[in-house]
C-alpha cells in the first residue's frame, strides 16, 4: 500500500513537468510538420471563361518544392500543380480555391483557401450595352426562334426558309455578333436554297423572296438586333 502511495505521489509531482512538456511538443510538432505560413493572391470576383491567375505566397518559398491546387464548385473539381496557376472558371457561382504546399527538407506543409465569386450583371438597355466594355454570352438564357416572324416560312412552292430564319434569330442572340454579318449570312443561306430549286418559276419566286427578306432585316432588323443583344449579353465590367 505504501509503494502504491509513493508511486502516486511521484506521478503527481512528475505530472507538473509532463503536462507542460506535452503541450510544448504538440506546439513544436505542429510548427515543424504542418506550419508553413501560406496565403493566396488572386481575384476573388470575375466573369466566367476569363483567365485568372492565383499565386501561393509564403515567406518559406525557398523551402517549398510542391504546390497542389484544387478549384471546387459542388461536385466539380479541377486540380493543378505548380505556382502560380492560371484557370478559366467555366460556370457561374461560388468556387472554393485551395492550395497545399509541401517541403521535403525540412518535412513541412501548409494550406490556405479563398472563396471566388464568378459573377456578372445583366443589361437593362442599349445605353448600358454600349457602355459595357466586356460583354459575353448570357450563361443561362437559351436561344429561341419563331421562324421568319412577320413573313411566311415557306414563301414559294418547295421553298422553306425556316432553317435560315432560325439561324438568323440565333445570330442576333449571339453576344457581340455583327448585325451586317448576321443579315448577309441569312441572305446567303436563302440563296443556297434557291440554287437547288429545279422549277424555274419557283426559283425566281425564291430569289425574289430572299431579296425581300434580306432587305427587310437589313433596314428594319436593327430594333430586333438591339433587343436581342441587350437580352443575351451580360456585362463583366
Amino acid at each position: 500500500m505504501e509503494i502504491v502511495d509513493n508511486r502516486k505521489k511521484r506521478f503527481q509531482m512528475r505530472s507538473l513537468i509532463y503536462f507542460p512538456l506535452a503541450i510544448f511538443f504538440i506546439l513544436v510538432s505542429n510548427q515543424i510538420f504542418a506550419a508553413i505560413p501560406v496565403s493566396i493572391s488572386g481575384p476573388t470576383e470575375l466573369c466566367a471563361n476569363r483567365p485568372a491567375t492565383y499565386n501561393a505566397i509564403s515567406p518559406c518559398s525557398e523551402y517549398i518544392d510542391r504546390y497542389k491546387w484544387k478549384f471546387q464548385q459542388g461536385s466539380t473539381v479541377i486540380e493543378k500543380s505548380g505556382n502560380p496557376v492560371t484557370i478559366n472558371f467555366l460556370s457561374w457561382g461560388w468556387w472554393n480555391v485551395y492550395v497545399t504546399v509541401y517541403s521535403s527538407n525540412p518535412p513541412d506543409s501548409g494550406s490556405a483557401s479563398i472563396l471566388v465569386n464568378v459573377t456578372y450583371h445583366e443589361l437593362a438597355n442599349w445605353d448600358e450595352y454600349e457602355a459595357c466594355k466586356d460583354k459575353m454570352q448570357h450563361p443561362t438564357k437559351a436561344k429561341v426562334t419563331d421562324g421568319c416572324t412577320f413573313s411566311p416560312d415557306q414563301p414559294c412552292p418547295g421553298v422553306d426558309f425556316f432553317p435560315c430564319c432560325r439561324q438568323h434569330d440565333f445570330c442576333y442572340q449571339t453576344c457581340n455578333a455583327n448585325k451586317s454579318d448576321c443579315d448577309w449570312n441569312f441572305y446567303n443561306c436563302m440563296m443556297d436554297i434557291c440554287d437547288n430549286i429545279e422549277n424555274p418559276l419557283h426559283r425566281i419566286c425564291c430569289v425574289l423572296a430572299a431579296g425581300a427578306y434580306y432587305n427587310f432585316v437589313n433596314v428594319f432588323g436593327i430594333w430586333a438586333y438591339r433587343h436581342d443583344q441587350v437580352l443575351y449579353c451580360v456585362c463583366c465590367d
